[in-house]
């Protein structure tokens, strides 16, 4: 279909299919997207895996309180898969809270990592290709995920065929109707070259329902950084090596990993979605 052109950078373009009003990158070549994301980071490697695991350990509060929200759906609570479990901090969390788990992690570093730290079951493999049985699941936790995916609907049917009839689906993106997005555009701090695609609370409700779920509840939430973590942003908005570089020194020198703040711009959403029994 048409498409117009949201963004023009710096980071990525961002373009608009006119039939639907979905956002998504606007590269030509996906090749971007498959470089080495901590290519981008001040101190490289090291400093990215550091960095993933202080963002994992600040956030588990916050997916968390998935877990009270979803008791409520679910009091008998039961078989929970979370697909993008990343280094297992989350899934474990919710073994803690009874739940029966199993994750899926196709970055083979953070699947290994969830395992050995938690010893959680974690396959290694696209969500498709962990041979899980259908309708096996009561909840499924897609956190900050779907804007990775080339086709976000196809991923969501897939989804929905793992999740028992008035099962849950629980996930998270980022959204880009906000004051934060049209104030800030391409130097927003969720326009990365790894989302695929960029989702308005309409666009995502509307793709949800046409995939077999029902929203039962959404919420605009925010999350816990490190103010390491909100350097880093700055420094995005920056775009001068230079500056990130001190802004990297300035952080490591006074151990701001450490130190843990709680931001809600709105620019995140969360949708519990039941899945509608279809055979009815």
């Amino acid at each position: 279909g048409v498409c117009t052109t949201v963004v023009a950078g710096p980071t990525v373009p961002i373009i608009m299919c006119a039939s639907s009003d979905l956002m998504r990158q606007g590269w030509v070549s996906s090749a971007i997207t498959r470089r080495q994301i901590f290519v981008d980071y001040a101190g490289g490697e090291d400093r990215f895996w550091k960095q993933k695991a202080e963002k994992e350990a600040a956030q588990k509060g916050d997916f968390l309180r998935i877990a009270d929200r979803l008791e409520q759906f679910l009091p008998q609570k039961g078989k929970l898969l979370e697909i993008g479990c990343a280094m297992g901090t989350t899934l474990n969390g919710f073994r803690d809270k009874d739940w029966q788990v199993a994750g899926v992690e196709p970055e083979q570093k953070s699947a290994e990592i969830a395992r050995q730290k938690y010893g959680l079951k974690v396959f290694s493999v696209p969500f498709q290709e962990a041979g899980l049985a259908k309708q096996s699941f009561d909840a499924i936790l897609l956190l900050h995920v779907i804007e990775h995916v080339c086709d976000p609907f196809q991923a969501l049917r897939d989804i929905a065929s793992l999740i028992r009839p008035d099962g849950y689906l629980v996930l998270e993106t980022p959204r880009y109707d906000t004051l934060t997005f049209y104030a800030l555009r391409g130097r927003e701090r969720s326009v990365i070259a790894d989302h695929l695609h960029y989702f308005t609370r309409k666009t995502m409700l509307a793709m949800c329902r046409k995939a077999g779920f029902e929203p039962v509840r959404v919420e605009a939430v925010g999350r816990t950084v490190t103010l390491d973590r909100l350097l880093f942003y700055f420094a995005k908005l920056l775009r001068s090596p230079a500056a990130t570089a001190a802004i990297t020194r300035f952080s490591d020198l006074l151990h701001l990993s450490n130190v843990r703040v709680h931001i809600n711009l709105h620019d995140m959403m969360r949708l519990y979605l039941r899945k509608l029994d279809t055979t009815s």
